[in-house]
């Protein structure tokens, strides 16, 4: 998750979601950081982990194009509005790679 610190230490961090990245991918990513929390044993790893994961609110970021987005990922992960966007040599510079089913991943994890 990328992380933009506020102005008020006493209150958590916002997630920055690129625009780049699909909803299931970071539903995906949001429910792994549950997983994560659930998964500390220690009161210290529990406060820890609490900390470091939990959110006030997300924000979208700008959109450059496709400068900054990964490349070679599974092709559900990408947004749908960018690979519209863009050309078809700028799509095969995207290198995408067979769909992981993120929606079955997302859902398996919601169990």
């Amino acid at each position: 998750s990328e992380v933009e610190d506020g102005d008020d230490i006493n209150q958590f961090p916002r997630t920055l979601k690129p625009l780049w990245r699909s909803q299931d991918f970071t539903d995906c990513c949001h429910l792994l950081d549950c997983c994560t929390k659930q998964t500390a044993v220690s009161s210290k790893n529990v406060n820890s982990t609490f900390n470091l994961y939990n959110r006030s609110g997300s924000r979208d970021l700008e959109s450059n194009g496709i400068q900054g987005v990964p490349v070679g990922l599974p092709s559900d992960v990408y947004a749908k509005e960018l690979v519209a966007g863009l050309s078809e040599i700028q799509n095969m510079e995207l290198k995408k790679q067979p769909s992981c089913d993120l929606a079955r991943v997302k859902a398996k994890l919601q169990q």
